[in-house]
């Protein structure tokens, strides 16, 4: 076999390789986004759940008259509680860190890979392949391709246990509340 027939090989498998990766720096932005703006939220809502009531102090002291501003840092405490809970729930932050973290281990194959592949077609360029040779070029391709599908199905299978866990913490969160509740404590009493 000739090694060009290997390259071509090569290259289809670099376009799909490719390919498959150009997903997560697209997801990764939208996540980048929404984690930063759920948390910024979350920070400017918790802070103004714990400046709300010193305003109504200060004022309320110069004015004598109550603005009742303390519901208010309740509303905002209870937003910022929200906005993190949307965030642990639908994982926009770990997500985020997820992806880049996965999009950084899948350019290091590719460039581990691609170099690597250098020294392969200087070393067989315009050969005729013996089979041994054509074998060790097809187990590299593979276990380059291998390697990569590995990589997404890692990220794949943290992805799902995180969406389990967080699933499994909400669900525990409101039993926690329902089981608290006066209605379900009255009829423990009868």
């Amino acid at each position: 076999m000739k090694f060009e027939e290997l390259a071509k090989y090569y290259q289809s498998t670099l376009q799909n390789v490719e390919s498959a990766t150009s997903w997560y720096p697209k997801k990764r932005k939208s996540f980048r986004f929404y984690s930063q703006a759920i948390r910024l939220g979350t920070v400017l809502l918790a802070g103004l759940g714990g400046i709300l009531p010193l305003v109504e102090l200060a004022i309320s002291s110069l004015v004598s008259q109550e603005l009742n501003l303390v519901n208010y840092g309740y509303v905002a405490f209870s937003l910022a509680a929200s906005l993190f809970l949307i965030d642990k729930y639908f994982g926009y932050s770990t997500g985020w860190m997820r992806f880049m973290l996965t999009e950084l281990e899948l350019r290091k194959v590719i460039t581990q890979k691609k170099s690597e592949w250098l020294y392969i077609e200087i070393a067989n360029k315009g050969k005729e392949l013996t089979e041994d040779e054509t074998s060790q070029i097809l187990d590299f391709i593979k276990l380059f391709n291998d390697s990569i599908d590995a990589l997404i199905v890692a990220e794949t299978k943290e992805w799902i246990n995180e969406f389990k866990s967080s699933y499994q913490s909400l669900e525990k969160l409101t039993q926690q509340k329902s089981s608290g509740s006066p209605s379900k404590n009255r009829t423990t009493e009868l």
